[in-house]
Parts: structure tokens; C-alpha cells; sequence
């Protein structure tokens, strides 16, 4: 029995590493050691850590009702994983990881769970990803929602936050995402997402980053300043609207949009960004509905529309 239980916990951790390499992350090149060292997958079970200093990482697999409060993780590798859970919480932690080529560690990975709530937890220091979801089998067709609010993410290795094939209803909201080498938030294959009320500055990439989105994305009432491309960019996506953001000083164009649908584009605010155009869109399909995107100065080359 030891034996079948050690080789299935290798067998597992073989997986999750080799995992994070084919979903476009850098894969670790050792595993930390685990702050919970059992291994359960036979009977969900509500479970909740109290305040404490962590070193390493905090990890669950297969469970229901988990709560991470209050903790202050340091060190390397992942700092909190979540796999196969349901109404997973993790509030208020400090994630401060170390960056290592050694190591490619994310601040929080919620891997093919459902109901994930990820809120006022500060993360920083990673070498990947400050914040990841990811669905897979599990959490196909999940009709419980997920929420991603209140965060702040400075100076990771990878994007801030990054959510990447969810399709269950998600919003991430009032979050702050700054100083990161991707894009301070980043949508790609999923649908039913709303990205409200962020702030993404300074970042390398892109403010908002949307990608191969499947429909009902909402992009609306984000501040998206100084970064090092667009302040939103639309690659390939569906996106029900785009407004009321602002969008200043980003290297890029305000908005891109590359062969997207987006059925309504308004009450968005430019100013001082770097590409002459402040709204470009190319190659889009389908109805893309701007409407007067407010500028300090307006001039011909204010909006163009190819396609």
C-alpha cells in the first residue's frame, strides 16, 4: 500500500510539472517541499489553515469547503496550489516568493477546481504567473462561479493575473496588477468573463490581454496606464462590450483589436498613448460597434477600422 500511494504521488507531481510546460509556463525544474503532506483524494473535507508564517508552499488536492487565510508564504516554488476542489477560499495571504531559474513558481494556482474565490491577497516575487486559473476536466460545465477581487500582484515573472480556458462564469475585479513582464491581466480560450474595475500599470505587455476568448468577455471601468503595449489588446475574441475604461500613456494604441467580434465599444477615455491611432481594429468579422471614444485631441487618425 505505501508503495502504490509513493508511486502515485510521484506519478502526480510528474504531471503537474510537465502540465505547467504545456500550457505555456515555465516548468519547474524541482518540487518544493510540501507545507501538507498528506495526500487525499477519497473524501472531500472542509479544512482551514489559521494565521501563520509558511515556508514553502500550501497545497491542497481534492477537497471541499478549503479556506487559506491569514498566512504569509515565502520561498520556492508554488505558494498556494488548489487541484480538484470545490468552493475553494483563499483570502488575505502574503505570497512573497523568491525568483530562481531553479524554480518556475507561481503566487497562487487554482488548477481545474470549481467556486474559487481568490481575494485581498497581496502577491509578489514570483518568477511565473502572479495569480492562475485553469479549467480542464473537473470543472467542465461547473455552474458555480468564479471570482478574483481585491488582489494586488507587483513585479512577477509572467503575467499578473492569467486565466486560461475557464468556462465558468468568472470576474476579476478590483484588482491591482503592476510591474510585471506579461500582461497585468490575461484572458485566453475561456468565455463568461468579466474583467471589471482593475488598475494594470507599467506593465511590459499589455494593460488587458484577451485571446482566442469564446464570447461574453466584458472589459469595462478598468485604468489601464503606462504600459509597455497596448492598453487592450483583442486577439481573435468575442467580446459582448469595451467601455468605460481608461487608457493613457500605454506604448501601443489605446485599443487593438485584431479579427474579433465586439459588439459594443463605448464611453472609453484616451489619452497620451503612443501609437497615433487611439482605437485600431483589423480584420474584425461580425458587427464592432465604436462609439465616440472620448480623446484630448481629436483628428482624423483618431480611430481606424480595417476590415
Amino acid at each position: 500500500t505505501r508503495f502504490i500511494f509513493i508511486r502515485s504521488f510521484l506519478l502526480f507531481c510528474y504531471s503537474v510539472i510537465f502540465g505547467l510546460s504545456r500550457n505555456g509556463l515555465k516548468r519547474a525544474s524541482a518540487i518544493p517541499v510540501e507545507v501538507l503532506e498528506k495526500f487525499q483524494t477519497l473524501k472531500p473535507h472542509i479544512m482551514h489553515i489559521a494565521p501563520q508564517q509558511v515556508q514553502g508552499k500550501v497545497k491542497s488536492i481534492a477537497q471541499y469547503g478549503n479556506h487559506k487565510k491569514d498566512n504569509q508564504i515565502s520561498g520556492y516554488g508554488n505558494g498556494i496550489s488548489i487541484t480538484l476542489a470545490d468552493t475553494d477560499t483563499v483570502t488575505d495571504n502574503q505570497v512573497k516568493m523568491k525568483k530562481t531559474s531553479a524554480y518556475s513558481n507561481l503566487g497562487i494556482y487554482a488548477e481545474d477546481s470549481r467556486g474559487s474565490i481568490i481575494k485581498r491577497n497581496q502577491v509578489s516575487g514570483t518568477a511565473n504567473t502572479g495569480i492562475y486559473m485553469k479549467d480542464s476536466s473537473y470543472a467542465a460545465g461547473s455552474k458555480q462561479k468564479n471570482l478574483i477581487s481585491g488582489n494586488t500582484v507587483a513585479s512577477p515573472g509572467g503575467d499578473g493575473i492569467y486565466l486560461q480556458s475557464v468556462n465558468a462564469t468568472s470576474t476579476a475585479e478590483k484588482n491591482t496588477s503592476k510591474s510585471t513582464t506579461g500582461s497585468g491581466i490575461r484572458v485566453k480560450s475561456g468565455k463568461n468573463i468579466s474583467v471589471l474595475n482593475n488598475s494594470c500599470s507599467s506593465n511590459k505587455e499589455h494593460g488587458v490581454k484577451i485571446e482566442y476568448a469564446q464570447g461574453g468577455i466584458r472589459v469595462k471601468s478598468n485604468r489601464l496606464v503606462s504600459n509597455g503595449k497596448s492598453g487592450i489588446l483583442l486577439w481573435k475574441s468575442k467580446a459582448t462590450e469595451v467601455s468605460g475604461n481608461t487608457v493613457a500613456k500605454n506604448k501601443g494604441n489605446g485599443i487593438y483589436g485584431y479579427g474579433s467580434v465586439i459588439s459594443a465599444m463605448k464611453s472609453n477615455a484616451f489619452s497620451g498613448n503612443g501609437k497615433t491611432q487611439a482605437v485600431y481594429m483589423k480584420g474584425c468579422k461580425g458587427w464592432t460597434n465604436i462609439e465616440r471614444p472620448s480623446c484630448k485631441k481629436i483628428t482624423a487618425q483618431s480611430t481606424s477600422v480595417t476590415g
